[in-house]
């Protein structure tokens, strides 16, 4: 079968390509590239907009009045269309030296951001096709890229652009979290079992244990409880995270929850079964807020509930 080119499906022609630069975001050590995309947006589209580095890194630079942005997926040569952009003629620096270029975001390629996955192979060579910032008005680097950046797929929605990682890979932000229940193959999933999970405050370090099981078929499983969480003021009725959002607002859950599973049970196991691991583990993390240990969102009463 033909590939297709991601050029064609974005609607560019190579005299239109001369004029844009492609930005490859990738994840490095001690950087998320895709998690940034979810949990600070705005700051890696200025990171991607980078006109002079401080140091020689000069081959990252973008040196074009537009730009095409793409963010590292897990699989080896799979990357997340996630905007273009016209930069304005404004520059401005950094507190750590770099020049940014002001840019705007074009609203005619909305359609396709964080939905269109584009297969890409990079290869190695300096300020050549192994570089992050890919300056298509150079021929050679045109030619190239128009001939191997293809579309592998289109998504729903962000989240489904990487496949389900399994119980024990689950790791998610909030905004993560929110793609996720709607789309069909993590619903699957999460519908599928009961489990003990965790909230993560990114910020404080402190922890919430919870659990999810079904009562008489009413719920399903995990989803319907993380589900609660996605809706509302983001509390899912717990105590601690109400006062947490009348303090703070519900912007802090958004920016600093992450969501993760401790452990799983099939749908049949009892509540009681659920509940007996769920305090062990409010146990083993130290999540219940107390005088003697205030650093957790777990309440006395949620630690007392009968098994």
């Amino acid at each position: 079968m033909e590939e297709i080119s991601v050029f064609d499906v974005l609607g560019l022609h190579e005299d239109q390509l001369k004029e844009y630069s492609i930005r490859l975001n990738n994840n490095l050590l001690g950087f998320d590239a895709t998690s940034a995309y979810f949990t600070k947006r705005d700051d890696l589209l200025e990171h991607g907009h980078t006109v002079k580095w401080p140091t020689d890194n000069n081959r990252h630079n973008i040196r074009t009045p537009k730009t095409l942005q793409f963010v590292k997926l897990s699989s080896a040569n799979d990357w997340l269309f996630i905007g273009a952009s016209d930069l304005t003629g404004e520059e401005y620096q950094t507190w750590y030296g770099a020049t940014i270029a002001d840019f705007t975001m074009n609203p005619d390629f909305n359609k396709f951001e964080g939905r269109l996955v584009v297969r890409y192979h990079r290869k190695r060579g300096n300020a050549g096709p192994g570089a992050l910032t890919r300056n298509l008005s150079k021929e050679n680097i045109r030619q190239y890229d128009m001939k191997e950046m293809v579309v592998d797929r289109i998504v729903q929605n962000p989240i489904a652009a990487e496949p389900f990682p399994g119980f024990e890979s689950v790791r998610l932000t909030h905004a993560q979290l929110t793609a996720a229940v709607k789309n069909i193959e993590w619903r699957e999933a999460l519908q599928s079992v009961s489990a003990v999970y965790l909230q993560t405050d990114k910020l404080t370090g402190w922890h919430y244990v919870g659990s999810a099981y079904s009562r008489s078929g009413k719920s399903k499983g995990l989803l319907s409880r993380w589900t609660e969480y996605t809706e509302g003021d983001y509390t899912g009725g717990n105590q601690k995270f109400q006062e947490l959002v009348a303090r703070e607002g519900k912007e802090y859950i958004a920016n600093n929850f992450v969501y993760s599973v401790l452990e799983i049970f099939d749908r049949r196991a009892t509540s009681n079964e659920v509940i007996n691991r769920e305090h062990w583990w409010m146990d083993t993390l130290g999540s219940v807020y107390s005088e003697k240990s205030p650093f957790g969102y777990n309440s006395q009463s949620e630690r007392e509930k009968p098994e």
